[in-house]
């Protein structure tokens, strides 16, 4: 059973839509964006959709597609691992996302890019909580606000002066 009641076996899955929303970049601010040359603004806005089918109770698939921070369309394949209830009601989970995006090609270092295929790697730690019980919201009982730490080049030993450190997003998943 999941946190919020339901039976997220392999014969019962979870199915879950996922709106992205907004990230917020921690270290440089800015990037020079490929194809003017021009030092330019982080996009904070990240609108996008996505859906998520869970295999386990601690694990979960997902993709989707959302206008990442340096203003392309990005793709992604993702497995969601997913703690059990950090607290008593169950509404607080911590886990990793591990996966492929596409979108980021000439603007992230190459060691995470996947040859010529556009994709790179990816994985972030995340924090999960419950912002709907079912019964004080128009939203579907179990729906969660996702908060990611996505490491940026700067941890990766980067020495470009526009590289981010951490940049921080944040979607809903509504069980559907």
């Amino acid at each position: 059973m999941s946190s919020d009641g339901n039976d997220v076996s392999s014969e019962n899955p979870q199915w879950n839509l996922i709106v992205n929303g907004i990230s917020y970049h921690i270290g440089s601010r800015e990037y020079i964006d490929k194809g003017t040359n021009k030092l330019v603004s982080f996009n904070e806005a990240n609108p996008g959709i996505g859906v998520e089918r869970s295999i386990t109770e601690n694990i979960s698939l997902a993709t989707g597609v959302y206008r990442n921070s340096y203003r392309e369309t990005s793709v992604y394949g993702l497995v969601f691992l997913q703690s059990d209830p950090l607290t008593e009601s169950g509404r607080i989970t911590v886990g990793i996302d591990a996966g492929v995006v596409s979108g980021y090609e000439g603007y992230i270092d190459d060691r995470l890019m996947i040859g010529n295929t556009g994709f790179a790697v990816m994985a972030s730690p995340f924090v999960s909580v419950e912002i709907s019980d079912g019964n004080d919201s128009f939203l579907p009982k179990g729906t969660d606000l996702k908060v990611n730490a996505i490491p940026g080049d700067a941890l990766l030993g980067s020495d470009d002066p526009n590289a981010v450190d951490v940049a921080v997003g944040m979607s809903v998943r509504m069980p559907f």
